[in-house]
């Protein structure tokens, strides 16, 4: 005989990571609980134990076969067993679908009898993680300045080293606009070390973004880099390519050489001024180097 039907639903809030996800959502039906667990996304197609269920002591054979549908087609799965029984069934996701809600509906069989219990849930972006460090506070227009720091994301209740595109960023003090400068990938241990020439005229405010198909979006905390002027007399040529790599030279200056010339040298005719010893060949740029 069949069950009496009995429908109950929970339906809670939890904030993990910047992320407002719904907790389980669990549907009784004829005495059968069908609960599809709420999760993350992971890389690539994983199996998720994302519907659980429990059937009555009293059930003497069952069949219970779920079908899911939302984005990725997640594949039918089914589980049977000598009642009292529960457990916990998995259906395969693949993160390229992205997230959004599944629906599920389980048909369950008891000598001949079919009852349908509905449920769903939902599968997130990941909250990821990014932080950036860089080695000066201050720095001269052209001089290297290095920035180093890592990126990750949540894998259940951890966070695991996440190899990514990030991407540097940058913003004028008082300002609210973010301009993307340099990107590049992070290494298999989710690390970064990467050294540029600074190219701009004024301090700036940065920060690095990162983010996977399967992640939300992650930014690390903010840092402001100052900018100096320069006004060294620098011993050799040795000194001032530690700090200038192609050189120094006043401002429309032409490297004086009968192959390839330099035209990435810094740019300065004050700093220039200062150094002109340094400069053998007397062509307006002192310690030419590519």
């Amino acid at each position: 005989m069949r069950r009496a039907l009995a429908v109950a639903a929970a339906m809670a809030t939890l904030t993990t990571g910047g992320i407002v996800a719904s907790t389980a959502s669990a549907t009784t039906v004829g005495g059968v609980t069908v609960t599809g667990h709420n999760q993350y996304l992971k890389p690539s197609c994983v199996a998720l134990p994302t519907i659980s269920y429990t059937v009555p002591a009293a059930t003497d054979s069952w069949t219970l076969a779920a079908n899911v549908k939302g984005p990725g087609s997640p594949a039918p799965v089914t589980a049977s067993a000598p009642a009292p029984a529960s457990g916990t069934m998995s259906v395969k996701h693949c993160g390229t679908a992205g997230p959004g809600a599944f629906q599920v509906s389980a048909s369950y069989v008891e000598a001949g009898t079919t009852t349908v219990v509905t449920t769903s849930y939902t599968l997130s972006a990941a909250p990821a993680r990014a932080t950036m460090k860089s080695s000066r506070t201050s720095v001269h227009t052209g001089q290297n300045i290095t920035f180093t720091g890592a990126t990750s994301y949540l894998d259940g209740s951890s966070y695991r080293a996440m190899q990514g595109w990030v991407t540097l960023q940058w913003r004028k003090a008082g300002t609210t606009t973010w301009h993307d400068w340099k990107s590049f990938w992070a290494n298999a241990n989710g690390t970064y070390s990467k050294t540029y020439a600074y190219p701009y005229s004024s301090g700036l405010v940065f920060r690095a973004r990162t983010g996977r198909y399967w992640t939300a979006t992650a930014y690390s905390a903010q840092q402001w880099v100052a900018r100096t002027a320069d006004s060294t007399r620098y011993a050799n040529c040795t000194a001032l390519n530690a700090v200038y790599p192609h050189g120094v030279g006043r401002s429309g200056a032409v490297d004086k050489t009968s192959g390839t010339p330099v035209t990435t040298f810094y740019r300065n005719t004050s700093l220039y001024n200062l150094n002109t010893k340094s400069d053998r060949d007397k062509d307006g740029i002192a310690c030419e180097k590519r």
